[in-house]
């Protein structure tokens, strides 16, 4: 998952209809989210549970283009190298959510404090 979600489309049955434009990343965000909540719904009462898990802002090869950009690559360099996670740091997320036991399952997991005014 990721915080990007909360830019998705309002609408979801029309963007699976076609009627409204898919806005791909986003989109496909918000339907992990909405697939992890039908999940737990239909498994609720069995020892099966799910997770969206939002590994976080991490420095991966997904922003390998920027890069390349002269100016824009330096930048993104250095904003990576000062607030993004690892890897493995971001892989922690999603390790938890396969690992830990939790007395009330939380539906969103993200490796950083978000705030409880925030609907996720």
């Amino acid at each position: 998952a990721s915080v990007m979600h909360r830019w998705a489309s309002p609408d979801m049955l029309k963007v699976i209809t076609g009627e409204q434009e898919f806005n791909g990343y986003e989109d496909s965000k918000l339907a992990m989210i909405l697939f992890t909540s039908e999940h737990r719904r239909r498994y609720a009462n069995t020892n099966v549970t799910s997770f969206a898990v939002n590994p976080g802002f991490v420095r991966s090869s997904i922003w390998r283009d920027l890069l390349s950009l002269p100016v824009v690559g330096m930048l993104w360099q250095a904003l990576t190298a000062t607030f993004a996670l690892s890897p493995a740091q971001g892989a922690a997320t999603a390790v938890a959510a396969a690992t830990q036991t939790f007395d009330s399952p939380p539906l969103y997991l993200a490796p950083y404090y978000v705030p409880t005014w925030l609907p996720l």
